[in-house]
């Protein structure tokens, strides 16, 4: 079976909900890898939140909604473009399970 996993490769803007702080908005350059191949390299905008993964230990992961890009994300964008441009043009080497990540933090697809 195929697996998919994503991993922010650049960070643009984050901001944090200023009533609920597990919750907000930004913008990422993500890269889409499936079994250990990139697929894509995408620039999202939208909210971001943090979703209880039950278990023995309840964990946290935040996850991300993809919202469309108005003027304000495109003036955000603007300074950070040659940078972007750039990883998704050339996006780091794909790092094996349980190697040491040299770039980028992964997150749930």
């Amino acid at each position: 079976m195929a697996e998919w996993k994503s991993k922010i490769l650049y960070t643009v803007s984050q901001s944090t909900d200023k009533n609920d702080s597990s919750k907000g908005y930004g913008m990422w350059l993500i890269q889409y890898i499936l079994d250990g191949e990139s697929k894509a390299i995408k620039l999202v905008c939208g909210s971001w939140y943090t979703k209880d993964i039950p278990g023995p230990e309840t964990t946290q992961e935040v996850r991300y909604g993809a919202k469309g890009m108005g003027l304000k994300d495109f003036d955000a964008l603007r300074p950070h473009w040659a940078k972007v441009k750039e990883l998704m043009t050339n996006p780091p080497p794909i790092v094996a399970e349980g190697e040491k990540e040299g770039g980028g933090k992964e997150i749930p697809f």
